[in-house]
């Protein structure tokens, strides 16, 4: 069992600009894209904001994750 966190980029349109959702908050990037899939796949477990950046906890063993 292993657990990781990443820290997820801003998701950008096709100018290279950051998205912002209808409310103005920035849009970030899904976690499939930032997670490691090798040797061993992470999945997300939560994600959380610290100081203005998006982070996602990821682990290979979720269920045992939140069972904790």
């Amino acid at each position: 069992m292993s657990v990781t966190i990443k820290q997820l980029p801003p998701a950008l349109d096709e100018s290279g600009a950051p998205v912002v959702d209808e409310n103005g908050q920035p849009v970030f990037d899904t976690a499939v894209n930032v997670l490691p899939r090798e040797p061993r796949r992470y999945r997300e477990v939560t994600q959380f904001s610290l100081f203005g950046n998006q982070y996602v906890l990821g682990a290979t063993d979720r269920d045992f994750i939140l069972a904790i």
